[in-house]
């Protein structure tokens, strides 16, 4: 008797239960999900509130918290102290198949701009053996802070770290990155250096770093995805290896698999 009042009273709140087994915090998660895909919240919009969930649900702060923060897990929310919870933007799909980045975005729809935050000269023996050149090589390195526009705020995505062999490029080429935002365009303008492939291998580190927090918009102690890149020319020669921080709530990597033929 008392699941059909339960039932009842969700039904006349404008709920529509999808499995009477499912756990609620899953229920709770697709009405919000539902909501978000059909744009009742868009992007930066407060959601419900738990006090507004427990009541439309009539469920326990428990049941309600576990939804949100499953939610959050999963990119759809961004939790803010004292504020409440709010729709996240798009996730950037990122897929493997376009050496730029800054190219395979801009394909989409999605104008990548470049905040250049230094270029120096620098010996690091082991980033120059990955590049297979001598230990005591001079690299170009160029850090950049990689943003986009969402709402008129400038919004980070990105920390990006190149080592290039100071023969291939110098610092003052690497100052057009001030007002282009493609490091393969300047090395294609100034010396017709142009990318043919790239390795890059992907995993999960947390921001322990003030500095890298604060220009990723993140806190500390938050997870994000590190790439390392080592990216080769036409005649199999490396010639930049990378370092990228990118945000874990504005990423996603699709990856297509395909199964190799069987030989007879």
């Amino acid at each position: 008797m008392l699941y059909l009042i339960f039932l009842k009273v969700n039904i006349e709140r404008g709920i529509k239960m999808q499995d009477t087994h499912m756990p609620l915090y899953i229920q709770i998660k697709n009405f919000i999900i539902d909501k978000i895909k059909d744009e009742t919240f868009k992007p930066g919009d407060k959601v419900y509130s738990e006090t507004d969930l427990k009541e439309k649900f009539n469920v326990s702060s428990t049941t309600v918290v576990k939804a949100l923060n499953e939610l959050v897990g999963e990119g759809y929310l961004e939790r803010i102290q004292g504020r409440g919870s709010f729709v996240t933007s798009p996730k950037l799909k990122r897929t493997p198949l376009n050496l730029s980045i800054t190219d395979e975005l801009r394909g989409k729809g999605i104008d990548l701009q470049t905040n250049l935050l230094s270029i120096e000269e620098v010996i690091e023996p082991e980033i120059s053996s990955t590049l297979k050149r001598e230990p005591n090589t001079i690299l170009c390195k160029v850090e950049r802070q990689r943003y986009i526009q969402n709402k008129g705020v400038n919004e980070p995505i990105a920390i990006q770290t190149s080592y290039i062999p100071n023969d291939l490029i110098s610092v003052q080429d690497l100052k057009l990155l001030e007002r282009e935002d493609s490091l393969y365009s300047v090395l294609y303008k100034t010396r017709e250096l142009k990318p043919y492939r790239a390795n890059e291998s992907y995993s999960i580190h947390l921001i322990n770093q003030k500095d890298l927090a604060k220009l990723l918009d993140q806190k500390s102690g938050d997870p994000a995805f590190f790439v390392k890149r080592l990216t080769f020319n036409g005649d199999g020669i490396p010639f930049e290896y990378a370092e990228s921080i990118l945000r874990w709530n504005r990423y996603t990597l699709d990856v297509e698999l395909y199964e190799e033929k069987h030989r007879d």
